[in-house]
């Protein structure tokens, strides 16, 4: 248990002791005083003072041990004085020397755990800022425990703001303690245990006593490797080392936090003292002490990729593009140049030297090579944007991830002064997992260390797993050669995690022709043989593969392991999302959040925040599957067609409007009321924690109804509220417009970006509840279950091909260090490693039993019947390690999402002519769009802006049937598009003016010798539906015969003829003599395209329309997530859906 849990468990005692000698729980400073009395080695005396007094030291209370005295400022308000006094009195209880210089301030409102998502990552604490961290959760445990919260808020069914007003705490401390209290499980009662370190090997104790020399323990799973380094450690305590003149470092804050808790645990007095933490906090730590000689300010702020992207969008049509030209939405684009540019800074190479490498490129290749040349022109334009974005940094004195350690390298490689005084203050460097470090953090290790006498680093090349940073074997294989010369180097073989049997599996797999592992690789299992082989276990589809999976896990309990000793490990999260639900679908408790902002309860939360900014309320179709708003379908969309009709379309007029002559279910009745007396006083510039807070633990029994229920989807759900209201307090508030709507836009950048994975991380309170635990490879890292079961083993899915991979940008030749030949070469090397590494960490995580997966067919859509499919090469690499029953012939049940939604249609049904290519892209979408009429309007960009201004323009030109197109003729309305449409607001508006009057005027030159006409309007039927064609425009050049013409103002797409309206014009445009063709005309890529179809064609897309139109009927209006959606206007109303049926005669 971790120190911080231990800490508010001893609180909770206390405050129990206290109160049953009679203390009103009321009054806080009585209960603070009390505890004083009762921790501690001897008496203490408390005093009060005035605030800023010399006696505080300036502090807001200060604990001198030596004179048994605690001084606290009485500032007047109670809260906060008991509060600074319980503080103090964890640092009785709990000991250790107390410091005034912990840069940390006291925080009753400190989070359980820190949000990791962008900077954050890098916020690390040192062990006195981890000290006082304990010190403000033990407070505030103290004054009021979780235990009198859960009783408060769920047994006694009190809202927050009147336990706040009875105990006299604020509102915002209240309903953190009642969220930590009921969302997170309830942890076990902390028993002490005497710590029983294990001895160490010959091996292992040779390599923790090495001096002299640098030194590389090469250390396979499961071999000891940080028992080794803590011993290590012991071994320099033992030679009178001084702690402060220690470093260590590993790859993550979870990591280093753990290594400081087991360091710690056999060195007590080092606590404070040593430095432990990742490269990029160290970096950190190394920018703010030498911030002048590097020309930034004493505290320079850190970026982190969402905040870039925003930055560089602003400049984005100023920067004039080719290659990454793109007129729509950048983000993709931007994304990865910046992830170009993160790799440099991983390798040192500025924006300088990046440009010069990519001109040296440009110039050396054969101009006949349209591969290499098309590479080099990609380096040139991320070497432009590399320098547009260093200046813009340097401008607003911001650093981003890669600055880190990339400067710090750089300033001790070119000032000697610099370099000298860091290499004098640690006298022994440490090194957890090496094999994930990159070229930067080896130079800054070599600045730090100079010839690496008392370097010690340890690592596997085997489980090099991180290579989108970097990240290399090619530093270990290099380590005793050329980066530290003279090293020296042992190998740890003997395994005491697994069973021989899963040994000899991932033994040999390591020996066939893995590329970071030796023919010779060799290892000794300490507990023998179990008489279990790892199962090779295949299903007939990725359906029956959920139920076999299901199966072995409730078999393998059925032997008396827990469910929380089980783990399902696979490549992505969408895959761990299907077999999540599938699992509970089945009745077996999962540990799974995935990502976090696609879950439902957390798209109902965001769902009820816009119900604050939206002048009508688009979130309803949400929000009326929470239990305490509950609405049928039908009753949401009448009151959305109601507001329609009505023009409600300001904000706040929502909350007052009349249902009475609606005719509603008594359900959706009671809960839209409900709904409205919630929001009658909520404005949209209320802050979102604190409106969700109100609802939540105020005018609902939502969150606890929740806690009371006991299924694992209950259980995860309350997890993922938790993971998202602590994300909510750290999101950044300023910047322009109503905080829900930024935190609204901020949420679909993270989203877009991918930026999230570290909320898909179980908070610590979960590690120990009963149910299987799913992450990815990757997030398996460093970790160990007695059973784990490895799904999806088909050969497209690993190993992912590096042309199936979503391939980084080709970096300039020269620039990875070590690399003679192109970069891109070295990129996929690289690639076909790590899906090796992936593969040999997931079966080495294993300790008793292994079980492998795999479907053997792929099922299209509506078929039952498939196509073989191979399994993964890798599984067939282990031989006669693994047994291979035969094919499970379980078959799936029927998921309960699959369920079509309940629509009443007359027919024929009319559909605009651009639902079926929308329904091919996102059948839900068109459920909320045209059935429902939601609304709503996606994030818009600058650049959709113009896009905007291009159309605006084109439908009025459009209607001007017989007249000449000239640019004169048409200027005006250009210009009007413009101010009613453009970006006018943005700083370089005139480029993107330029750019939209670059499109139009194409569009006008595209009339020249046409002849205009009225566009004809066709019908097309297909099933018991029908669309009404209307072209945007018609023309003739010397026949009577006119040609059709549709207009798009982006880009041609790869396939054109996928697009279902054209091929509908022109399967309509064939039964009518007067026309002679049709075209698509596509202004942002010059694209004039005729429409043709051939017989076959024509059939298939025939075919696809009836098989449309029937599905539209019978209501399968499916979700189609994709790494887009988060720019959908429905991306916080999307999944679950109210109960009830919709009824329409029409989509009007």
């Amino acid at each position: 248990m971790d120190p911080i849990e231990r800490g508010r468990q001893r609180a909770d005692e206390l405050h129990k002791e206290i109160v049953a000698t009679g203390v009103d729980p009321s009054d806080l400073m009585g209960i603070a005083l009390a505890a004083v009395g009762i921790c501690g080695k001897y008496d203490v005396e408390v005093q009060k003072a005035k605030p800023g007094s010399a006696p505080l030291k300036g502090c807001h209370a200060y604990l001198d041990t030596d004179l048994a005295v605690l001084v606290y400022a009485e500032t007047g308000d109670t809260f906060l004085d008991a509060f600074h006094v319980a503080h103090e009195v964890g640092h009785l209880e709990f000991g250790g020397q107390v410091h005034t210089d912990t840069e940390i301030e006291p925080d009753p409102l400190r989070p359980t755990e820190v949000a990791s998502v962008g900077v954050e990552r890098v916020v690390d604490y040192g062990r006195r800022q981890r000290r006082e961290v304990q010190m403000d959760l033990f407070a505030r445990e103290l004054l009021f425990p979780r235990s009198l919260a859960r009783t408060m808020h769920l047994n006694d069914l009190k809202s927050a703001s009147s336990i706040s007003a009875e105990l006299g705490i604020p509102f915002a401390v209240t309903a953190m303690q009642i969220m930590d209290a009921i969302l997170l499980p309830v942890r076990p009662p902390f028993v002490a245990k005497a710590p029983t370190p294990k001895p160490l090997n010959d091996v292992q104790t040779r390599a923790a006593e090495h001096r002299g020399s640098p030194f590389l323990l090469e250390a396979g799973p499961g071999t000891g490797k940080t028992q080794t380094l803590v011993g290590r450690i012991t071994s320099l305590r033992d030679e009178g080392a001084d702690p402060e003149r220690l470093l260590v470092l590993t790859y993550s804050n979870k990591a280093a936090g753990e290594m400081l808790e087991r360091i710690t645990s056999a060195w007590p007095e080092a606590a404070g003292k040593m430095w432990v933490g990742t490269f990029h906090s160290f970096g950190l730590d190394l920018i703010r002490r030498f911030y002048d000689k590097l020309g930034l300010p004493d505290n320079p702020v850190m970026m982190d990729q969402t905040e870039a992207i925003e930055l560089l969008e602003i400049e984005y049509a100023h920067l004039d593009l080719t290659r990454f030209r793109d007129l729509w939405d950048p983000t993709d684009k931007l994304r990865s140049i910046l992830s170009a540019i993160s790799r440099a800074k991983d390798e040192v190479v500025d924006a300088q030297k990046y440009a010069n490498l990519a001109t040296a490129m440009v110039d050396e290749i054969d101009p006949s090579d349209e591969v290499r040349k098309k590479s080099a022109l990609i380096c040139e334009e991320v070497a432009k944007v590399y320098e547009v974005y260093e200046r813009l940094k340097k401008q607003r004195n911001k650093l981003d991830f890669g600055d880190l350690v990339a400067l710090p390298v750089g300033l001790f490689e070119s000032d000697p002064i610099a370099r000298s005084l860091i290499q004098s203050e640690y006298d022994h460097v440490l090194v957890d997992e090496y094999q994930d470090v990159n070229r930067a953090s080896v130079r800054l290790l070599k600045a730090v260390v100079g010839n690496g006498e008392n370097l010690w680093v340890v690592g596997d090349a085997k489980q090099s797993i991180y290579r989108f940073r970097g990240a290399s074997s090619y530093n270990l294989i290099r380590f005793d050669t050329e980066d530290f010369p003279n090293g020296a180097r042992a190998e740890l073989t003997t395994n005491y995690r697994s069973s021989d049997e899963i040994c000899k599996a991932f033994e040999t797999f390591a020996r066939s022709g893995m590329r970071n592992a030796p023919a010779s690789f060799k290892v000794d299992a300490a507990r023998g043989a179990l008489k279990s082989k790892p199962q090779f276990i295949r299903a007939r589809n990725k359906d029956d593969e959920i139920e076999v999976l299901a199966k072995s896990i409730q078999a393998v309990h059925q032997t008396g392991v827990p469910y929380q000793d089980q783990a399902v490990l696979c490549k992505g999260n969408e895959r761990l999302a299907a077999l999540a639900a599938g699992l509970e679908e089945r009745g077996i408790p999962a540990l799974f959040l995935g990502p976090l902002f696609e879950r439902d309860e957390i798209r109902e939360l965001m769902s009820l925040l816009s119900l604050a900014v939206e002048a009508r309320p688009m979130g309803l179709v949400k929000v009326a599957c929470m239990k305490s708003f509950e609405m049928e379908l039908n009753d949401v969309e009448m009151i959305v067609l109601a507001m329609r009709e009505a023009s409600i379309d300001r904000l706040g007029l929502w909350p007052e409007f009349d249902t009475t002559n609606l005719a509603l279910s008594s359900t959706g009745r009671v809960g839209f009321e409900r709904l409205q007396a919630v929001f009658k006083d909520i404005g949209p510039a209320t802050d979102p924690w604190d409106l969700l807070t109100r609802v939540l633990l105020d005018d609902t029994h939502h969150l606890a109804d929740l806690a009371k229920g006991t299924t694992a989807s209950n259980r995860n759900a309350s997890i993922a509220i938790w993971q998202f209201m602590n994300f909510l307090r750290t999101f950044p508030r300023e910047g322009d417009g109503y905080p829900i709507q930024r935190l609204m836009n901020h949420v679909r950048r993270i989203a877009l970006l991918a930026d999230d994975r570290d909320l898909r991380q179980l908070p610590d309170a979960a590690q120990e509840v009963d149910a299987v635990r799913l992450m990815t490879m990757h997030g398996s890292k460093g970790l160990e279950f007695p059973v784990v079961h490895v799904p999806s083993l088909t050969k497209d899915s690993i190993p992912i091909g590096f042309s199936g991979f979503t391939k980084p940008l080709d970096p300039p030749d020269g620039m990875i260090e070590g690399v003679a030949g192109p970069g891109i070469d070295a990129l996929r090397e690289g690639h076909e490693e790590e899906q090796e590494c992936l593969f040999f960490v997931a079966m080495s995580r294993a300790e008793d039993q292994l079980y492998l997966y795999a479907a053997t067919e792929t099922i299209a859509k509506g078929n039952t019947s498939g196509r073989n499919r191979p399994s993964s090469p890798f599984v067939s690499l282990l031989g006669d390690t693994i047994e291979t029953p035969p094919v499970d012939g379980t078959t799936a049940r029927t998921s309960r999402n699959a369920s079509p939604i309940g629509v009443n249609f007359d027919a024929p049904l009319e559909l605009y002519p651009a639902i079926p290519d929308q329904y091919m892209a996102c059948p839900r979408k068109v459920f909320y769009t045209h059935i429902m009429k939601l609304g709503g309007r996606r994030r818009e960009t600058p650049f959709m802006l113009m896009h905007n201004t291009v159309q605006k323009f084109v439908d009025t030109v459009k209607t001007m049937h017989g007249t000449a197109l000239a640019w004169a003729n048409v200027a005006g309305h250009f210009e009007q598009a413009w101010v009613e449409e453009g970006p006018t607001e943005n700083p370089y508006c005139n480029d993107y003016k330029s750019i939209a009057h670059d499109l139009c005027q194409f569009f006008i030159a595209n009339h020249a010798g046409l002849q205009g006409v009225e566009p004809p309007k066709l019908e097309y039927h297909f099933g018991d539906c029908y669309v009404v064609l209307r072209p945007d425009e018609a023309h003739t050049i010397s026949s009577p015969s006119k040609t059709l013409r549709r207009i798009r103002t982006g880009r041609m797409q790869r396939k054109p003829l996928d697009n279902l309206e054209i091929c509908m014009l022109f399967l309509a445009s064939e039964i009518d003599p007067s026309i002679s063709g049709a075209e698509m005309l596509f202004l942002t890529s010059h694209d004039l395209f005729p429409v043709e179809l051939k017989t076959q064609m024509a059939k298939n897309r025939v075919s696809k329309l009836h098989g449309l139109g029937k599905a539209f009927h019978q209501g399968r209006f499916e979700t189609n997530p994709d790494d887009r959606c988060p720019n959908c206007s429905n991306y916080f109303v999307c999944g679950k859906l109210p109960a009830g049926t919709v009824r329409k005669k029409n989509l009007n």
